[in-house]
């Protein structure tokens, strides 16, 4: 019964400390290249999102209030108006979205540089083989290291 716990102690150890690569639900996977660049177009989609709508609501909410301002000063109101209220509300949302936009931006432009850095990459590489008609080239697989710096 012994030996039968170490056997199976030993094995479920060596099966987690030899795997290539954990699932995507483990903490501590390995990250790519493919990982850091998805990782970075989405950043930037939902930045480039959040700073398009808020500049659309701060350019919406200026408008608004500057009608409501000119309604205001015309009929000599004495309450502050409706649109004076809604445009200063989408002021302040379009000014938080942008400005919440950009960590985002330079999260995701991080990831890039990140992916960027080093990449490993297999490919088929053109190498002159000698024969006796002459030199033909002939494909063989190359793997390499690329460092930008």
């Amino acid at each position: 019964m012994k030996k039968s716990l170490a056997v199976l102690l030993a094995t479920l150890m060596f099966i987690t400390s030899f795997g290539q690569r954990l699932n995507e639900n483990n903490y501590r996977r390995i990250h790519t290249y493919d990982d850091y660049m998805e990782k970075s177009r989405k950043l930037k989609t939902a930045g480039f999102i959040m700073l398009g709508s808020g500049v659309g609501m701060l350019t919406g909410g200026i408008i608004l209030f500057s009608e409501g301002t000119k309604e205001y000063n015309d009929n000599n109101q004495v309450d502050v108006n409706s649109k004076q209220v809604a445009g200063l509300v989408l002021i302040y949302a379009g000014t938080l979205c942008s400005l919440g936009s950009i960590p985002l931006l330079v999260v995701g432009s991080h990831f890039h540089k990140k992916a960027m850095r080093a990449n490993a990459f297999l490919e088929m590489e053109k190498v002159p083989a000698v024969k006796i008609t002459g030199v033909p080239i002939q494909p063989y697989p190359a793997l390499g290291l690329k460092l930008n710096l």
